[in-house]
């Protein structure tokens, strides 16, 4: 009866370590935590920025990479991103090889390098945009972020 026990107590232990987990935005996977406050409001007349942290959970450092799902946005409007010195125009979803690709430190939570923006030129438009981060080669270890501009 405590073997019983004690392997229905440890089952859902071992299995809950490999499933992604969502609270508050922020997203843990095997290698990264992403988060962000996930609500970003301003004048629509400039661009809005979000700020996106995204820390290394590993021993090693990690090239990582990162990829935009726009979820809904309205048409005229733009959404882009910049990580470290270097920006791409809303045409591009996935951060380019090399520029796009950054090295972020084993243990090490990278708080100023990433910005999504999204610009409705005056329109009190609303965008809700997903950002998934990952290591290089390795997209099945996303840790994704929904961001919500101008949005209730």
């Amino acid at each position: 009866m405590k073997k019983l026990l004690i392997i229905l107590f440890c089952f859902p232990l071992i299995f809950s370590s490999c499933e992604e987990e969502e609270e508050e935005n922020i997203v843990f996977t095997q290698s990264l935590q992403v988060s962000s406050d996930g609500f970003f409001y301003g004048n629509p007349g400039i661009p809005v920025a979000s700020l996106i942290i995204v820390k290394n959970l590993t021993t090693s450092p990690l090239e990582i990479m990162c990829e935009k799902i726009i979820i809904d946005t309205a048409a005229g409007t733009s959404n882009y991103f910049c990580w470290g010195s270097s920006c791409w125009p809303s045409s591009v979803y996935v951060s380019p090889i090399p520029a796009g690709v950054r090295t972020i430190p084993a243990a090490y939570s990278d708080s100023t390098n990433f910005t999504g923006y999204y610009d409705a030129f005056g329109n009190p438009a609303r965008a809700v945009v997903k950002y998934c981060f990952y290591p290089q080669g390795n997209v099945a270890d996303s840790s994704c972020v929904t961001i919500h501009y101008n949005d209730n």
